[in-house]
């Protein structure tokens, strides 16, 4: 089981889904904290890493080596970096060099709870169950959340053992008092957990809220609406780094034959027909919708919305969210309604056709990204696009290939003389400081601080800019997507007014709650992801509760949208002329 504690958000994101939002299998085995950290020290990790002679028990040596010589100037600290260079070879398929890594991991770090875990797992990768068990018992003992290495346990018992899968978990039930026992235990844990819990909602009104829910269940309840009902209390915190997954499950459990049958937009508070799919014959791709069922449709979405979890009280990432799966949210905000029909804007009603298989996760596929999540192009004179889809660049893995990409792209804007400067920040969920840093180091003039100084961000000190720096007008493209790291570097860019910035509200700021610890509830089997650390930037201009802000608000409509019109780089280009 990976469990990390290292920063931000992107690297959860990274291993519970991908960069377009659907499912990744690992997502129940994933923990993140933000460890104390100083850019003063080397990564150890990176140093083993680089020597690429050395087999795993070559790799020990040399850390024993520099740990005796050197005892102050690498991260010996941070046990998560070694845990990747383990999982490293365990995904590379070399568990018995895994193993090596990780029982260096446990004599180093003896009290955590982590080493055993992933001791547990290489050992039974190598064929060794009786290790295996051995190493699992012990990690639960030390850490009782641990909900993989229990399930891990139980297989190992009975090989007949397994989790129902989210098809097979829409029909079922609980009874009351186990739902209302797993509301309590995912309060319990938000509270606990996530240090900025009741920063955007006091602890009254949270603990109310839980109990209003906890009241609406008299009888047995399906394990959709224990879903449903959870996040909604995940939701009331406003922590973006908070939550259940995005929808992934919850579309996975909901039959094809339930879904909302045709795909909508939400924008600027109307709802259009993207994509009328098989109703193709009786609504046209463009069609405002006025009510569903005969509710209406700003009723319809701003319940749904309470059911998103987001940073403070931002919407724009809200907004976004239910595009991508209001096929998904419909039904579960409607109670699973088994017909659909739909009043629209010339007041006529439809009685809608429904689908038997479907797209459940809808992409706006008028942004155009890369296929990588760095790329460099120079769409007209003396202009240059860098698309920034990631910050998802470590130390430990591979910032290096972000640093020789953002090297070689400001030689080539310096080669073409490029007088304008695009950078794409649409749909990044964030990653690591450091690749945050080492682009502002090319934008920014004079030193700068990143982190405050605070007890977790300790020993950053100042920020050096490179010799060279982009001396042109920049122009910054942001949506409700951006997140964690994002922020953080919007917020400077926008606190130095480095440049414009154009789309709508950003979905993060300076401020995050970071990291992530995993939890399950016990009887509905549903996972949740609880922030653990706080953090933010040196700036001072922002308000905690708001996504950074555009100088320039320029959102997509549904006529661009269909006729497929990156409006929000069109209106970059326009600015560069």
């Amino acid at each position: 089981m990976v469990q990390l504690r290292y920063p931000f958000y992107c690297l959860f994101i990274l291993l519970l889904t991908a960069c377009a939002g659907q499912q990744n299998n690992v997502a129940q085995t994933t923990t993140v904290e933000e460890p104390k950290v100083s850019m003063e020290k080397k990564s150890i990790a990176q140093a083993l890493r680089e020597r690429i002679d050395l087999d795993a028990k070559g790799q020990v040596e040399l850390y024993r080596q520099l740990r005796e010589e050197d005892p102050n100037g690498y991260n010996w600290e941070n046990e998560d970096e070694m845990t990747m260079l383990g999982y490293g070879y365990l995904w590379d398929e070399k568990p018995q060099e895994a193993l090596v890594v990780f029982q260096l991991i446990v004599e180093q770090f003896p009290e955590s709870a982590n080493p055993y875990d992933s001791v547990g797992e290489a050992y039974l990768a190598v064929g060794d169950t009786a290790q295996a068990l051995q190493n699992y018992t012990k990690t639960v003992a030390m850490n009782p959340d641990n909900y993989f290495a229990r399930d891990q346990i139980a297989r190992m018992i009975d090989k007949n053992f397994r989790t129902p899968s989210p098809a097979e978990m829409f029909d079922s039930k609980i009874s009351a008092q186990e739902a209302k026992e797993d509301i309590d235990y995912l309060a319990k844990k938000l509270a606990e957990v996530n240090p900025s819990a009741f920063k955007f909602i006091s602890q009254e009104a949270f603990e109310a809220n839980v109990n209003s829910i906890k009241n609406t269940i008299s009888d047995s309840i399906s394990i959709p609406e224990l879903r449903w009902n959870a996040c909604a209390i995940i939701a009331s915190i406003n922590c973006s780094h908070t939550g259940s997954g995005r929808f992934g499950i919850e579309s996975q459990m909901l039959p094809d034959s339930l879904r909302f049958p045709m795909q909508v937009q939400w924008i600027d508070d109307r709802m259009f027909v993207s994509d009328p799919l098989v109703n193709g014959d009786k609504i046209a791709a463009g069609t405002e919708i006025i009510s569903i069922n005969a509710v209406a449709v700003g009723d319809l979405v701003g319940k749904i919305y309470d059911h998103i979890h987001a940073q403070g009280s931002v919407t724009s990432s809200k907004r976004l969210e239910f595009n991508h799966w209001a096929t998904t949210l419909l039904p579960y905000q409607l109670g699973f309604p088994a017909a659909y029909s739909i009043r629209t804007a010339d007041n006529k009603t439809h009685a809608l056709n429904a689908n038997s298989e479907m797209d459940n996760f809808v992409r706006n596929t008028t942004i155009v990204h890369c296929e990588e999540p760095l790329c460099l192009d120079f769409p007209k004179e003396k202009t240059a696009h860098l698309t920034v889809a990631s910050f998802n660049f470590y130390p430990w893995n591979n910032l290096d290939r972000f640093e020789k990409f953002m090297d070689e792209s400001f030689s080539e804007i310096e080669a073409q003389g490029s007088e304008h400067l695009i950078i794409d920040l649409r749909g990044n969920g964030g990653g690591s400081p450091e690749s945050s840093i080492y682009l502002l180091r090319y934008l920014l003039k004079e030193p700068f601080p990143y982190f405050r100084e605070t007890e977790y961000n300790a020993g950053w000190g100042m920020q050096t800019p490179f010799a060279k720096t982009f001396d042109g007008d920049i122009v910054f493209l942001i949506d409700g997507e951006g997140m964690s790291t994002t922020g953080h570097f919007i917020a400077i860019a926008k606190d130095r007014q480095l440049g414009t910035i154009v789309g709508e509200e950003l979905g993060s700021n300076h401020f995050c709650t970071a990291g992530q610890g995993t939890f399950r509830m016990e009887n509905a089997k549903a996972e949740f992801y609880v922030a653990n650390t706080p953090s933010a930037v040196d700036v001072n201009s922002i308000p905690d509760h708001q996504g950074v802000l555009p100088d320039n608000v320029v959102v997509q409509s549904i006529n661009d949208y269909l006729k497929g019109v990156d409006t929000v780089l069109n209106y970059a280009l326009q600015l560069c002329e």
